[in-house]
């Protein structure tokens, strides 16, 4: 292992084998994220786009039970929650909206 000093701290190089084994927990969430989004599709939600990952090909490497609750669990509280269905803006956020297309109309925050 190399040794680097930088900003008067010292860093150790390691494998990228060691830095994987040490983030096990953060790969199984990526692994879960392809059910989550599923879920959202399945209730036409819009969902974000990931490029250069390969959502699928990991999820399908997880064990049946695990695919089942990311798509499951995340469709239960969608739907318990209400947040599948559209909702109205509120009038606070439409009043800050217009505040930036038009920054003197009306408003009185000495800020913009």
């Amino acid at each position: 292992m190399t040794e680097v000093a930088y900003g008067g701290r010292a860093y150790e190089c390691r494998e990228s084998e060691t830095v994987l084994e040490a983030q096990v927990h953060l790969l199984t969430r990526r692994r879960e994220l392809f059910g989550r989004l599923l879920a959202m599709k399945f209730l036409w939600m819009p969902t974000p786009k990931f490029k250069h990952f390969s959502l699928f090909r990991d999820w399908i490497r997880l064990p049946f039970m695990t695919r089942v609750r990311s798509f499951g669990g995340t469709l239960r509280r969608l739907v318990s929650r209400g947040l599948w269905r559209p909702r109205a803006l509120d009038k606070a956020f439409h009043d800050a909206e217009r505040a930036v297309e038009h920054p003197k109309a009306g408003v009185t925050d000495e800020r913009l």
